[in-house]
């Protein structure tokens, strides 16, 4: 899984490779405390390459993690919102 720019200003693309279909994929951005605080629910993804694409102007400048959870695996990367 890979979050680039790193840091980001505008907009971060998320890249990541699943193996197999997921019936359920959901993404998380997560604050330092812990807070989740953008979720998308039951993203399309296919077997192979996946890339998204997510707005971060909303967000404070800071240190964020981005969650994927699907019904295989969780996978957590840190990334830094920055103007």
């Amino acid at each position: 899984m890979h979050v680039y720019p790193n840091p980001a200003s505008r907009m971060i693309n998320l890249s990541f490779d699943l193996t197999a279909q997921t019936e359920k994929t959901n993404l998380n951005i997560i604050s330092t405390d812990g807070r989740i605080v953008h979720t998308i629910s039951n993203l399309k993804t296919n077997i192979g390459s996946n890339t998204l694409t997510i707005d971060m102007e909303r967000f404070d400048n800071g240190i964020y993690f981005v969650e994927i959870q699907t019904t295989e695996f969780v996978k957590r990367i840190k990334f830094v919102k920055q103007e």
